[in-house]
């Protein structure tokens, strides 16, 4: 009940009749998506997730603020779902 994961989804485009065009959009992707592990602190407000007790979309940051402030105050943010 104290570990998070949350799920991202990510589309990327491309041309299939221009193989490298994959490579190239599966690559910026990696490099620009805001859930990506480096982008993390720029794009936390960008990425939403479900939120583990009211199953609502909600950012990223306002999700791990509830869990970080839980842990800090010693009144655990627990999934019911």
């Amino acid at each position: 009940m104290q570990n998070w994961e949350f799920r991202q989804l990510h589309r990327y485009y491309f041309d299939p009749l221009f193989p490298p065009s994959e490579a190239i959009a599966s690559g910026g992707a990696a490099f620009s998506a805001p859930e990506q592990h480096l982008n993390v602190i720029q794009g936390m407000s960008q990425t939403t997730v479900r939120d583990c007790r009211t199953g609502t979309p909600v950012a990223a940051d306002d999700e791990l603020v509830r869990i970080v402030n839980g842990r800090a105050t010693g009144i655990n943010y627990n999934c019911t779902l």
